[in-house]
């Protein structure tokens, strides 16, 4: 490109910025949302690459693996409960690694409709390897942070989570302003 050509595409962006029909775009740099959706995205793609290649076992394989291995005897509902990832996912992750021979699929005894997963002894093994990488992999996320540092982010990350359902509450859908006072 000639310089020719590069100055008139500065004067070009330079007239869209000074536009008004520029629309108010979000500053990336200080939008948390954004940073938090690259930051678990980045992460989850290279748990996958990192599983698949050394353990034959993706993300989603991974995220079921671990919960059950938190509530041994969970249903598939329990883990979306506990993860958010969409009951299909779980559900082709649960039967690729029952099929694996990683976990057992049995109906409820007292209730017939629900079926249990636990782990295998293959699958404890599994898990057991595949958490190894996993807390190195954190512990390299966190490389430069303290441990107080580390709880205060944890805290912190604990509060935003839980105003996650007002965040995404109904008032939010009508376009209504959540700060106004509910009519009367």
């Amino acid at each position: 490109m000639s310089g020719h050509g590069s100055a008139a595409a500065k004067v070009q962006v330079d007239a869209i910025a000074a536009s008004p029909m520029r629309p108010h775009a979000v500053d990336l740099a200080s939008y948390l949302p954004h940073h938090l959706t690259v930051i678990a995205n980045k992460w989850a793609r290279g748990s996958s690459r990192i599983y698949l290649k050394r353990f034959g076992v993706g993300v989603n394989e991974w995220r079921v693996l671990s919960t059950i291995a938190i509530e041994p005897g969970c249903t598939a509902n329990r883990i979306w409960q506990l993860t958010t990832v969409d009951t299909a996912i779980i559900s082709r992750a649960a039967k690729a690694l029952e099929k694996a021979g990683l976990i057992t699929a049995a109906p409820d005894r007292a209730d017939p409709r629900r079926t249990l997963l636990n782990l295998t002894p293959a699958g404890v093994e599994k898990h057991d390897l595949i958490m190894d990488v996993a807390l190195a992999r954190q512990a390299q996320l966190f490389d430069g942070l303290s441990e107080k540092e580390i709880a205060s982010l944890t805290r912190m990350i604990l509060r935003i989570r839980e105003n996650l359902n007002a965040v995404n509450a109904p008032e939010y859908l009508d376009g209504a302003d959540p700060s106004d006072p509910a009519p009367e």
